[in-house]
């Protein structure tokens, strides 16, 4: 099959046009409802440098919201980065608009339940591309996937789209969540302590040695 960025950046900028609509008029389109605080700060998103070693670059920036990466070499397996930031006056608002807004934020997209850990992530809703979209690419001989990452950090909801090439996995596509919740986390102060090891309770049946200086050992007994 075809590993044909330039076709997929053309179908994202279609499903951007097709599904995203702004709540407030005269705002520009972005992938989900431009609600929150108008102004986002630089923090907030994965930082530039970041992208460098994917050999990703910066397109113009249509509003503050949103951020988007791509390339143009048909060899990469990272081709595109939608990097979404929505800042709300405190945890309780981010999280009821995300639940609110989740079914328009993931663009009609099949949602899987694969166990991937972004600290300090609450209410993490994972997504392949929508059904309509993987049957464009695969009538067009096209070999990509998306992954929509979407979660809340306190008073930040995030939302990063990876577009990859065929064999690309999961594994790969998260470290650009991953990347964008530690730079939430480090922007507002957050401190997230590493997951519990699991306590593993052995099975064996305990000995119990005696203490009574009385006892008699089993060979004692033999006669």
């Amino acid at each position: 099959m075809k590993n044909l960025f330039g076709s997929a950046l053309f179908l994202g900028a279609l499903t951007l046009s097709l599904v995203s609509f702004s709540s407030k008029p005269g705002m520009p389109l972005i992938k989900g409802n431009p609600d929150g605080l108008e102004k986002i700060p630089e923090n907030l998103f994965i930082p530039d440098a970041f992208f460098t070693k994917y050999n990703l670059e910066l397109a113009p920036q249509s509003n503050a919201h949103i951020k988007d990466w791509s390339t143009i070499d048909r060899t990469a397996k990272i081709g595109v980065v939608d990097d979404v930031r929505w800042e709300f006056k405190d945890a309780d608002e981010a999280m009821a608009w995300h639940k609110k807004n989740l079914a328009v934020n993931s663009e009609n997209g099949v949602e899987f339940k694969d166990k991937v850990y972004i600290p300090g992530a609450q209410e993490l809703h994972m997504y392949r591309e929508s059904k309509s979209i993987t049957d464009m690419n695969a009538s067009m001989n096209i070999d990509t996937k998306q992954f929509y990452f979407i979660y809340v950090i306190d008073k930040v909801v995030s939302k990063v789209v990876v577009t990859v090439n065929g064999k690309v996995s999961l594994d790969d596509a998260s470290v650009f969540p991953k990347e964008a919740a530690k730079n939430v986390r480090n922007a507002l102060g957050i401190v997230v302590a590493p997951p519990a090891k699991p306590v593993v309770v052995s099975k064996t049946k305990p000995v119990v040695v005696p203490s009574n200086k009385n006892s008699v050992s089993p060979s004692a007994t033999k006669k």
